[in-house]
């Protein structure tokens, strides 16, 4: 029933009655379709528009990293394995986890056809965590936690992806421990020196997109350590990381395999203990020599003599020297312990590495080791015409050379009359302009490489699996310099540190004096007026 213009009731008709129920219908399947057609319009990439009101641009990346973004052609995928950091990191490490995943978020939100973000959430094994950890062990950090991999697949490559692995501390950002123990006094907290979140991914994108996978050669044949077995003192961790970072890996026999490959773009030598013949040698000199880079570990029985890896160093400035460098370790007594051939186990910590090369760089700044067994100290010689000379890693000035007594062997206790105490080199880069017209850059390397590169390392331990945990970054590091795949990049802070406005260069005083002696007043002025007007009325 309904009421007519005069007040009185009316019984209502069952065509009304329907209509009524159309009409709410129709409004309701309306409001749907809107709420649909809207969510529809928000997936569309090309119609997809956004506006960052912060003012330092807080929930937008970087204008170059969007560009490289937008310029894939492949599906990157960015997984982040994160854990909570231990004692007295917890809070620096906290805010630095948000940042980075903050990050992550707003890039996926700027490309999500071709960029994926995975976060795994941390769980222990015993909480289910096996199946996380086996997916590191794919990607390749294997158990080491707050790191952020990425993964790119160009259109037909699907199932042999490229990858980078990103660490937090170190490579995203710099942290500074303080003095985080409150019960001596001068309590300072830790905290975070420098964040380069937007440059550290910048990098990684460009590492595994820009290029053709440049190809290392591991010397085999002269009793150097295998390439693909998995024992403790083989190769076979170090050639998993290196395919995982975009690298292509071979063997070669210069016995069988007479030339190097053509595309070789880095020449491995991990500690032959046989001479390689004459022709050889040549031919290894002339790829450097000719623009190729060399990366060589002397061998350790057979460390000098013609034919041997310091032969080969000294015609690029670098001296294998003899003797092993030791250094004393604590034993149970809690004394420096010596006479046994623990003392050749060597500790490279941060503050001896260089600062500014892009090779130990990064490990200095994340406070990163490299280990060390059985080195040989490493001397600076005579470079080729325009070379420079770089030690990349020191020993500790508690080290000595211990040289072999008269029938070899090594009395491993420090002679101070005749045996000389660190710091020693161990690990140099000899760094020169091309001698001989070789071959084409080989691909994969970005540009032409203007120089010869050599990295005499002291020990060939430093690339087997038995330390690998600790050398990692160490060699990926050593064979991207090799490769020329530095990838310097560089992002201005998203905020400047000075936000003080600059009120000499511009109107900017005007304005402000404009505002707070002038219409500020004026403003409330008429509000006022306003007021009691309509109080008076």
């Amino acid at each position: 029933m309904e009421l007519d213009r005069k007040g009185s009731v009316t019984q209502t008709g069952l065509a009304a009655r329907f209509g009524v129920l159309v009409m709410v219908l129709f409004n309701v399947a309306l409001a749907l379709s809107a709420v649909v057609l809207v969510i529809w319009l928000a997936g569309r990439p090309g119609l997809h528009w956004r506006m960052d009101l912060t003012r330092d641009q807080a929930n937008t990346i970087d204008g170059q990293l969007a560009r490289t973004i937008d310029s894939l052609t492949g599906q990157l995928t960015i997984e982040a394995f994160l854990r909570p950091f231990d004692p007295p990191l917890e809070a620096v490490g906290g805010e630095l986890q948000a940042r980075i995943f903050e990050l992550l978020l707003q890039a996926e939100e700027h490309a999500p056809r071709t960029l994926k973000f995975i976060h795994h959430p941390y769980l222990p094994p015993e909480a289910g965590g096996t199946e996380l950890l086996a997916r590191m062990t794919e990607v390749g950090v294997r158990g080491s936690f707050n790191t952020i991999v990425l993964s790119y697949e160009e259109p037909g490559e699907e199932g042999s992806p490229r990858r980078n692995v990103l660490n937090l501390l170190g490579e995203v950002a710099e942290v500074d421990l303080g003095n985080p123990f409150k019960h001596q006094g001068n309590y300072r907290p830790p905290s975070i020196v420098s964040y380069r979140g937007q440059e550290a991914l910048l990098r990684g994108i460009l590492k595994v997109t820009q290029g053709e996978k440049p190809l290392a050669v591991f010397a085999q044949g002269n009793g150097e350590r295998a390439l693909l077995e998995a024992d403790d003192r083989a190769l076979g961790r170090l050639h998993t990381a290196l395919l995982a970072d975009g690298f292509r890996v071979e063997a070669w026999d210069p016995d069988a395999d007479r030339a190097l490959p053509q595309e070789t773009a880095v020449l491995a030598l991990c500690g032959p203990e046989e001479p390689f013949r004459p022709e050889t040698m040549e031919l290894m000199a002339d790829f450097v020599l000719g623009g190729g880079s060399l990366v060589a570990a002397p061998g350790l029985e057979f460390a000098d003599g013609p034919g041997s890896v310091t032969e080969l160093l000294t015609r690029f400035g670098v001296e294998v020297q003899p003797g092993i460098i030791c250094r004393p370790f604590m034993g149970a007594s809690g004394l420096p312990t010596v006479g046994t051939p623990r003392v050749a186990e060597i500790v490279v910590r941060a503050e001896n590495m260089s600062s500014h090369h892009p090779i130990v760089a990064p490990l200095r700044r994340g406070d990163r080791r490299v280990r060390m067994i059985f080195s040989r100290p490493l001397g600076r010689g005579r470079p080729p015409t325009g070379g420079v000379l770089i030690d990349l890693l020191r020993s500790s000035n508690s080290t000595w050379r211990d040289l072999p007594n008269a029938d070899g062997t090594f009395a491993w206790l420090w002679d101070e009359e005749q045996e000389e105490s660190g710091p020693f080199s161990l690990a140099m880069t000899s760094v020169f302009p091309i001698k001989r017209q070789g071959p084409a850059p080989p691909p994969g390397t970005l540009a032409e490489r203007p120089e010869c590169r050599v990295l005499a390392i002291a020990s060939p331990e430093v690339f087997g699996s038995a330390l690998f945990d600790t050398n990692r970054d160490f060699l990926v590091n050593a064979f991207n310099w090799a490769a020329s795949r530095e990838f310097r990049v560089s992002i201005t802070p998203r905020t400047a540190d000075d936000t003080r406005i600059d009120i000499g260069s511009d109107r900017s005083l005007f304005y402000i004096s404009l505002f707070c002696i002038a219409l500020l007043p004026l403003g409330f002025a008429a509000l006022g007026l306003v007021v009691f007007l309509r109080r008076r009325s």
